[in-house]
């Protein structure tokens, strides 16, 4: 499992190859607050990936790198949000597969409540200690 870093005097601040496999790491739980904050720069980066597909679309072949950066962007960001999301079940207590819950019709926004609303587990469950 990885652990959610915490920080500290003595321990040093996590790099970036560190952020970076944490964010793409389904394993370990996630809190509400990161979740938001999380989800709110994938937001973002896919906005980005959306502008990179419509100027790389548009333009003809000149700009085939910006649509290959776009699709790129936006495999990425899917790719962080969905481990985003697992985290945060985890913290639940749930596993990972009950995202495929928001595929069913008017049953599916409970995801949005189960991650976005609800608080996690209190101690240790089986994806690990709860996030500071």
């Amino acid at each position: 499992m990885t652990p959610e870093y915490t920080y500290s005097a003595t321990s040093p601040e996590p790099g970036f190859q560190e952020r970076a496999r944490d964010l793409f790491s389904f394993d370990g739980r996630l809190g509400r607050q990161s979740y938001w904050l999380r989800a709110l720069l994938l937001w973002g980066v896919n906005i980005v990936a959306i502008i990179l597909f419509a100027v790389g679309g548009d333009a003809g072949t000149a700009t085939i790198p910006l649509l290959l950066g776009g699709i790129a962007l936006y495999i990425a960001a899917f790719m962080a949000s969905l481990a985003t999301t697992v985290k945060r079940l985890h913290d639940r207590g749930r596993s990972g597969w009950f995202m495929l819950i928001a595929l069913i019709p008017l049953v599916g926004f409970w995801l949005l409540i189960e991650v976005g609303f609800l608080s996690g587990e209190p101690g240790q469950n089986h994806y690990g200690n709860p996030v500071a």
